[in-house]
């Protein structure tokens, strides 16, 4: 009962040398430094830029003015940042075992999240369309090309009121010019297809000459007199015209410069508390600004704000995966702790940018990967005694998987075969044994006798360091059925009677 309790504790030590695992431990503000490689999840960060458009004004009561206001253009940049939250250590130095040698090969996105793992990778995050860093998203731009009543023009200053009619005039104007114009660009587009007709026909006039041929020569100066008269009555026909929409077109873009004012926000984090945030500018900005752009000593007062609201709407918002059991933290760490290494799927929703203004409201908005609202997940990696698995994953910048393969060779399987190949090397062992007993026995001198025990001591120290092995071979295995148990001591016992029956047969002969 003793040895059995030693053996049991040895096959105990051994199997807890046998087991490795992959775990990642949460990294808080108070977490002590320990061994590991740390990385992040990443997050969608933006920066923002709008333009406001002033459309007319509004009279208040006390005299002041607010100022009407369109969005003329909304630039966002998406890129990718570390989620402070999401900072996770993995402890490899966990990974070493006494019977086990295990490698571990990882290579990091600049954001800090983990490119591969287990596997070398080149780095094409620039062509991988979910590969999110340096979007830049045009959710508006181009002329604001609705006319404002007139009602909300005269309320301004008359400084600001002239500018705002002239911008009405001039829209009305380029309409009707770049209709005239067209007439202009196909009366010059037929003058052109013309010279080019007439340059081709003195060419063949050329070549005719050179070889004399008159027919040809007199068909070609007709045909050559002919879109000559031709071209001269087109160009008399736009002789002292011009275009006249660019000359316009440029007016109103700087008429449009002078009534805008940009906002900006940078480096903004959307999160589940906090998926929207403000643009916002004082109107008195845009006086002074104003005043520069018409030159012009201008002082009129105006009250409120321009307002931009900038905001994420995730298409699905999952729950915390609960599948994620946690675990104690390992050396020099504290908090949650993961079985695997933790990796967070980004989730698809869309951001949309509007203006704070009711009565005439202009929004806009894009397709975004949001990192930060995804879902979390593990890969996970254990190797037990026999077992042999390996994972190699690759991801984007973003955070999402690009593949994963895990191998797994049956724990079964191997310790099966491993019992097996000990169960030959013992019955190779005790037939040794019994031919050193017979050897013994038949000794004719008590120093043959003694060095004959020698071996056989050396032999019994050898069975018993496999009947160990095997020991730890059939703990690792599934548990058998009861009849199965009672079958197979039934073998051993039938094995261990015919290995008697020879060596009594052996003593026998050598006692005749």
């Amino acid at each position: 009962m003793e040895r059995f309790g030693i053996v049991c504790l040895i096959t105990s030590a051994l199997l807890a040398g046998c087991t490795t695992s992959l775990r990642s431990d949460h990294v808080y503000l108070d977490t002590k430094p320990g061994p590991g490689i740390v990385y992040s999840l990443p997050r969608a960060t933006f920066d923002a830029e709008v333009v406001f458009f002033v459309t007319g004004c509004t009279r208040n009561p006390g005299q002041d003015i607010t100022l009407e206001y369109e969005l003329r253009s909304a630039t966002i940049r998406q890129y990718l940042t570390p989620d402070p939250a999401e900072i996770h250590r993995i402890p490899y130095n966990e990974l070493n075992a006494s019977t086990k040698a295990t490698a571990l090969d990882i290579v990091m996105h600049p954001s800090g999240m983990i490119k591969s793992i287990n596997s070398q990778v080149d780095d094409r995050t620039a062509q991988v369309t979910s590969a999110i860093a340096g979007t830049v998203l045009n959710l508006a731009q181009g002329y604001v090309s609705a006319l404002s009543p007139t009602s909300i023009m005269s309320s301004c200053d008359a400084d600001l009121a002239r500018v705002l009619e002239r911008r009405a005039e001039l829209l009305r104007s380029i309409q009707v010019a770049e209709s005239n114009d067209g007439v202009l660009k196909n009366a010059q587009k037929r003058i052109d297809e013309t010279s080019d007709k007439l340059n081709l026909a003195l060419s063949e006039l050329d070549e005719a000459n050179a070889s004399k041929n008159a027919v040809l020569i007199q068909r070609l100066k007709g045909e050559v007199a002919k879109l000559k008269a031709g071209l001269k009555t087109l160009q008399g026909n736009i002789k002292g015209k011009e275009l006249t929409a660019p000359p316009l077109v440029a007016e109103l873009a700087t008429i449009e410069s002078a009534l805008s004012l940009k906002a900006m926000v940078s480096a903004w984090t959307p999160t589940a508390t906090t998926p929207a945030t403000r643009l916002s500018v004082p109107q008195s900005e845009f006086v002074r600004s104003f005043r520069t752009a018409i030159q012009k000593p201008v002082n009129f007062q105006v009250t409120g704000n321009f307002v931009a609201n900038l905001m994420v709407q995730v298409e699905s918002s999952p729950k915390r995966p609960e599948s994620m059991r946690s675990e104690t933290g390992g050396s020099g760490t504290t908090g949650q702790g993961y079985s695997g290494l933790v990796y967070r799927q980004p989730a698809v929703g869309t951001i949309k940018v509007s203006t704070g203004y009711t009565s005439l409201p202009s929004s806009h908005q894009g397709g975004v990967s949001l990192p930060q609202f995804g879902t979390k997940g593990s890969l996970w990696l254990r190797n037990r005694a026999f077992d042999k698995n390996s994972v190699v994953a690759e991801f984007n910048a973003d955070g999402s998987l690009v593949n994963m393969s895990f191998k797994s060779d049956a724990q079964a399987e191997r310790a099966a075969l491993a019992a097996q190949e000990l169960s030959g090397t013992l019955a190779d062992l005790m037939k040794i044994r019994l031919e050193i007993v017979s050897a013994q026995a038949s000794a004719e001198s008590e120093a043959e006798r003694k060095a004959r025990q020698s071996e056989l001591d050396s032999i019994d120290h050898q069975i018993n360091v496999v009947t160990r092995q095997r020991t730890l071979a059939d703990a690792v295995q599934p548990s058998k059925d009861p009849l199965d148990v009672e079958r197979d001591m039934l073998k051993k016992q039938i094995e261990v009677e015919k290995l008697r029956r020879e060596l009594a047969l052996i003593l026998g002969g050598g006692a005749q």
